[in-house]
């Protein structure tokens, strides 16, 4: 089963990442050569010392906030009305992180299963070799496997240029393609798919639990794991 969903803030099913105090941090996620959603609250999140104060600037605005007492810290930008881009966005705290090539537009997940995964050097080669749009973009999510929700997803932002998308999605790529010969926006994707993995890996332990018989494979497989 594959699915392409549009992601309504940047971080679903991410949070902030985790990592040693003194420094403000951010997830993988929010790297160079990202894509923002246009929209009016698009969250930009990390770490950073209990109480820290980080600000967050894009294109002449800047937010600010306080860190809580977990270091946690969550802003929302005002994108509704942003130009594409590129630009740079700095967060500052104790420290100063520059996030380089920064673009505003469409932001979609894309997650399923191995003909989501198939990548453009294996389905199309040639195009893959000779296509060039630093409007289109793909975050590829690093595979792992935890029994709980981690506090960061591993990956990198590639942009659409030859060497560079080989790895992405074709599926991902064609449908980013499409959707930006139609709005002239902007289009990232979050490529977070793996093939041959059972529907039950993305369902939540609550939602699966309701199940009684998922609960019973559930259970079994906990128990062959520890």
């Amino acid at each position: 089963m594959n699915r392409i969903t549009r992601v309504w803030f940047l971080g679903l099913l991410l949070v902030a990442t985790a990592g040693l105090r003194a420094e403000v941090k951010l997830p993988s996620i929010i790297s160079d050569h990202m894509a923002l959603l246009r929209a009016e609250q698009t969250p930009i999140w990390g770490k950073a010392d209990p109480g820290e104060r980080v600000a967050v600037s894009l294109n002449g605005a800047t937010v600010e906030t306080i860190a809580g007492e977990d270091g946690q810290w969550r802003v929302s930008l005002n994108l509704a009305d942003s130009p594409e881009g590129p630009f740079e966005m700095t967060v500052s705290g104790k420290n100063t992180l520059t996030i380089r090539d920064v673009v505003v537009g469409e932001v979609w997940l894309a997650s399923g299963q191995s003909n989501m995964e198939q990548m453009m050097l294996s389905q199309n080669p040639e195009e893959a070799a000779t296509a060039v749009n630093p409007m289109l973009r793909q975050f590829i999510a690093i595979k792992q496997m935890s029994l709980e929700a981690g506090e960061d997803v591993g990956g990198f932002w590639l942009r659409v240029e030859p060497g560079q998308t080989d790895t992405m999605s074709a599926v991902g790529y064609f449908f980013s393609k499409s959707i930006h010969e139609k709005t002239m926006r902007p289009v990232g994707l979050i490529k977070a798919a793996w093939g041959g993995r059972n529907i039950e890996s993305f369902i939540s332990p609550e939602a699966h639990d309701s199940v009684e018989d998922f609960k019973a494979s559930r259970k079994k497989a906990l128990e062959n794991l520890s």
